[in-house]
């Protein structure tokens, strides 16, 4: 036998020249060149920062809202799955102009009152 015969045989040899394949069921990224490594970060980042933004904006600061949809938006480009940043950003939109809309309005009934107290005051001197 030659050795080049028997090298082709040798299941070392083969296994040296197999590409990486993970173990059912088990998923993991695996960048092809460093670009894709740093697209895969920055998709990472970005998909870390919508959900942290969009938390804040639901419970303390709701102008935080648009803020975690532009990063989901970001790293749904980037081709990160960023849903429940994307979700809580809508949710704190909507929650930062119900607050716009009631402080327009309390500020507007209490302008009113302060017009009618005023001119009660006027009325009555």
């Amino acid at each position: 036998m030659s050795s080049s015969n028997q090298s082709a045989e040798d299941p070392r040899a083969r296994q040296q020249t197999q590409q990486y394949t993970p173990p059912a069921g088990r998923w993991e990224y695996v960048p092809g060149s460093p670009q894709d490594a740093q697209r895969y970060a920055e998709a990472s980042r970005s998909t870390d920062l919508s959900l942290i933004l969009g938390i804040l904006g639901v419970t303390v600061l709701p102008f935080l809202g648009p803020f975690a949809l532009w990063q989901a938006t970001k790293a749904e480009k980037l081709g990160g799955r960023a849903t429940a940043g994307k979700v809580l950003g809508w949710v704190g939109i909507v929650m930062l102009v119900l607050m716009v809309v009631w402080l327009v309005l309390i500020f507007t009934l209490w302008g009113v009152m302060f017009t009618q107290i005023v001119n009660e005051g006027v009325v009555n001197t």
